[in-house]
């Protein structure tokens, strides 16, 4: 996910990439700040409030209202071009692009890939082989939980 974050960040921004606070920019926060209402998991974006105006972070409130933040009062946040399944979740997308790896790997099941799909609203594009894709399909989550009936 950081090498997709940075190669997209690269391509839109060229050598200002490297900037944490550049204009368009989608971020997600990865701690709580109760006090200004944002969660782990919450998604914004990085934008003047008119071009050339000092950058702000927005996010969508759950009420539809816009909140626009100072990037200084941002908790804890990292790059969005790009995120995990297990970040994506509990969130929705227009389109997904779900990109998995060149090889079959025991961690991709197919819990895991109807959880990646079902982030998608409308439109899902799935970046691999067939070959890994059957092959997630066909592996089960196996949950170990030390729990044993007799």
């Amino acid at each position: 996910v950081s090498g997709l974050n940075q190669t997209v960040s690269t391509a839109l921004h060229g050598a200002f990439s490297s900037s944490a606070f550049i204009s368009g920019r989608p971020i997600l926060v990865t701690s709580n700040q109760h006090a200004l209402g944002l969660y782990n998991g919450d998604v914004g974006v990085l934008l003047g409030e008119q071009p050339g105006s000092p950058l702000r972070a927005w996010f969508l409130r759950g009420d539809g209202d816009l909140q626009a933040l100072l990037p200084a009062q941002l908790p804890p946040h990292e790059s969005a071009w790009a995120m995990t399944v297990h970040k994506a979740q509990g969130s929705e997308f227009d389109t997904v692009e779900l990109v998995l790896p060149d090889e079959p790997h025991p961690l991709l099941t197919r819990e895991w890939l109807y959880t990646a799909a079902s982030r998608a609203r409308s439109h899902l594009r799935i970046h691999a082989s067939r070959e890994v894709i059957a092959a997630a399909l066909q592996q089960r989550t196996r949950r170990i939980n030390g729990l044993r009936f007799d």
